[in-house]
C-alpha cells in the first residue's frame, strides 16, 4: 500500500489475511472468492468491483463453492483480531 492509512490497516489485518490465504489455498480458489463467499454466508449481497473481464469471472466463481461452517468460524475469529476498517481511518460524526 502507498498510503499511511492503508499501511496501518494492512499491519493490523495480518491475522485475517493469513486465514483468507490459507482457506483459499485449501479450496483452490482466490482470496477474493473466499472474501465474497464469506460475505454471502453472512446473508449480505456483495457488490464487488472489477477492472476487467478476468476480475468479473473470478468474482462470479465465488458462487462455485461454499465455505464450511468451520471455515466461516475461523474467518470470524480472525476478523475479531483485526483492525476495524468501516470508518476508513477517519472519525465519523
Amino acid at each position: 500500500p502507498k498510503s499511511i492509512t492503508m499501511k496501518k490497516y494492512l499491519k493490523g489485518s495480518q491475522t485475517l489475511l493469513q486465514e483468507v490465504q490459507t482457506i483459499a489455498t485449501t479450496n483452490n480458489v482466490s482470496c477474493a472468492q473466499v472474501s465474497l463467499n464469506w460475505i454471502m454466508k453472512k446473508g449480505v449481497i456483495p457488490i464487488p468491483g472489477c477492472r476487467n473481464g478476468a476480475h468479473a469471472l473470478d468474482n462470479f466463481a465465488s458462487l462455485d463453492f461454499v465455505l464450511s461452517e468451520e471455515e466461516v468460524e475461523r474467518l470470524d475469529v480472525a476478523s475479531m483480531n483485526s483492525m476495524e476498517f468501516s470508518s476508513g481511518g477517519f472519525e465519523l460524526e
